[in-house]
């Protein structure tokens, strides 16, 4: 064997071998399309076979004996049986490809390459009998017949209408395919032609080879790059499923308290175990004074420290790199803290423990309100769809929580003074008949001559002083008066020291003294001063104070809590209305003490 034919054979078995690796590769996959792969394996099959014969051919060539010819006459019908097997496998193969509703594109010229192929084969089996391809002397050395390159033109005549078919529909083939199949056409369409006049190498054998390892390399590089985008779209409809699970457990979440606080706590601790996070907060944005404030936090146990109390009227200017994004509606990640170094936010950061950070804005009419964030998320920290989604829901909750806010005013504060209105007040009183072994404090205050300003300077002044005189007595008593009448006010302290009762009682005496002296107008207060000691119960005052804008003067019944400064009896006679009107404050608001056991059980004002 010389040293050409050596080569040949070493590359004829190298190709073998590798169609039957390939073929076993294809064997163990379950991912592919299953009739591709079906054919394709069927073909590195034959392909195998065929060079794998056609090396044996050349090995036994011109060997003598009974068991070398049955060799040579077996492997090259293997051989040449195998291009039209290869060729008849390819085009089924292609026919995967070229397909549109189910059904193949080119028919006609599909079974016109099937019956080439058909024919072909069954002239090899006549050639056994007959030279009609080739035939093999007694020397056992193959040659061919005249009528050889009949078996040349068959095998082209199959591969041009394959050729034909594939150039027509290429669209349907993506980039790799194109040049693989049309280099399976290509390369043993040149090399059947050449074959017709080179018989010392088997090169048509050679271009199948080639052909098969081509085709399979890009074939299963397709595959592979297929099944990555698949795996990845698995991947992402697995997470939009859970993310769309997460949604509703969210809203499920924000809706299952009537208390908008609570629901949004519990919507902020389900993110927080969605992203595995130390804490998931809220910040809303204060425009007037262009400062942050936490209004909700949700923290990851007891390890993990809250921060909300520490981060109020943090300057908007802080995280002017996260407003960028913000206003332009996009998410803000941070993956590590060295990427804030040099900004304002890194100290307040590193103070936290904070290394990593997933926040998105919250909007409302284009406008943003807020940022939803995550601290230190350890899972889906790359993916901000969560919280974008969420935070319709949650910018809806907060404009609520406003909402109810402003209603809640609108029911509990009386619009003229700012002061607790009528409403509050009943509410109050409802409240404190489970108070129990508390002082408590109360002031009657009525304006004198309202319906007489009214009359004569119209509602405005009328409003005027009303206003004057709410904001005297809320400039003392915020949170603890109430407006309960056209020009009547209370004011109701629990748990006040007779010390402090009377520091502000006289405090308030001088203000509005000062007060309704340029006003030039005159004020009715009742004191009551209640202990839970039943002897110094006693001592509630029945006191009325008339301030008129000249010296205040104090009328009592028969205890005081309050020091009456003495009248001259001149002016008894005058106070009479102020006996009066005190008479009438009693009938309408009769205050009814219970005291038993050193306790006050009822505090009721009607």
């Amino acid at each position: 064997m010389s040293e050409q034919e050596r080569i040949m054979n070493v590359a004829l078995l190298w190709g073998g071998c590798f169609c039957l690796t390939a073929a076993f590769c294809l064997s163990m996959g379950n991912d592919h399309n299953r009739e591709k792969r079906n054919w394709l394996l069927w073909m590195e099959l034959s392909a195998a076979a065929l060079l794998c014969c056609d090396a044996a051919a050349w090995f036994v060539q011109g060997t003598p004996g009974e068991a070398s010819h049955l060799i040579m006459v077996a492997t090259n019908v293997v051989v040449y049986a195998g291009l039209y097997l290869v060729l008849f496998l390819f085009n089924h193969y292609v026919g995967c490809y070229l397909r549109e509703d189910g059904r193949l594109c080119a028919p006609k010229r599909s079974r016109t390459v099937d019956i080439t192929c058909a024919v072909g084969i069954g002239l090899v089996f006549v050639s056994q009998f007959s030279p009609l391809f080739y035939y093999i002397d007694a020397q056992n050395i193959y040659h061919r017949s005249d009528t050889f390159p009949l078996s040349m033109v068959l095998l082209l005549i199959g591969m041009g209408t394959e050729t034909t078919m594939m150039a027509q529909f290429y669209q349907k083939l993506t980039m790799g395919r194109r040049i693989a199949m049309f280099g399976c056409m290509v390369l043993p369409l040149s090399v059947a032609a050449c074959q017709v006049f080179q018989d010392d190498i088997s090169l048509i054998s050679l271009s199948v080879g080639a052909s098969m390892i081509l085709l399979f390399v890009v074939v299963t590089s397709a595959q592979n790059r297929e099944l990555a985008v698949s795996e990845r779209t698995k991947e992402q409809i697995r997470q939009r499923l859970e993310i769309a699970t997460m949604l509703n457990s969210c809203v499920g979440k924000l809706n299952s308290d009537t208390d908008i606080d609570v629901g949004i706590n519990n919507l902020l601790a389900t993110v927080n175990d969605y992203f595995q996070a130390d804490r998931t907060y809220v910040f809303e944005i204060d425009p007037d004074r262009d400062v942050l404030i936490n209004t909700f936090e949700s923290i990851c146990g007891q390890e993990v420290s809250a921060q909300m109390d520490n981060l109020q009227e943090v300057p908007v200017s802080v995280i002017e790199v996260w407003m960028q994004n913000f206003r332009q509606g996009r998410s803000y990640y941070m993956s590590d803290l060295e990427q804030e170094r040099g900004q304002p936010s890194y100290e307040m950061l590193k103070a936290q423990q904070v290394w990593r950070l997933l926040a998105v804005p919250l909007m409302k009419g284009g406008a943003m309100v807020g940022f939803l964030g995550v601290d230190n998320p350890r899972a889906h920290y790359d993916d901000a769809t969560l919280l974008a989604s969420i935070q319709f829901f949650v910018t809806n909750s907060l404009d609520r929580k406003k909402q109810q806010a402003y209603l809640e005013k609108l029911s509990y504060r009386d619009m003229l003074t700012g002061l607790y209105n009528r409403n509050r007040y009943i509410e109050r009183l409802e409240a404190y008949k489970q108070v129990q072994d508390q002082q408590i404090g109360a002031i009657y205050i009525d304006l004198n001559g309202l319906k007489k300003v009214n009359d004569e300077q119209g509602h405005r002044a009328g409003d005027e002083l009303i206003v004057r005189a709410a904001g005297t007595i809320a400039g003392i008593f915020a949170e603890d008066a109430y407006r309960v009448g056209g020009d009547e006010f209370v004011v109701i302290l629990l748990d006040v020291s007779r010390e402090e009762f009377a520091r502000k009682t006289e405090q308030l005496r001088r203000q509005m003294q000062l007060e309704l002296k340029r006003l030039q107008r005159e004020m009715n207060i009742t004191f009551i001063y209640v202990t839970h000691d039943q002897e110094e119960a006693l001592t509630m005052s029945d006191t009325v104070v008339v301030m008129n804008g000249g010296p205040m003067r104090t009328c009592t019944g028969k205890r005081s809590a309050t020091t009456a400064r003495p009248m001259p009896p001149g002016n008894r006679k005058a106070d009479r209305p102020a006996r009066t009107k005190k008479r009438e404050i009693r009938q309408r608001y009769s205050i009814s003490l219970t005291l038993c056991h050193s306790r006050v059980n009822d505090f009721h004002l009607n």
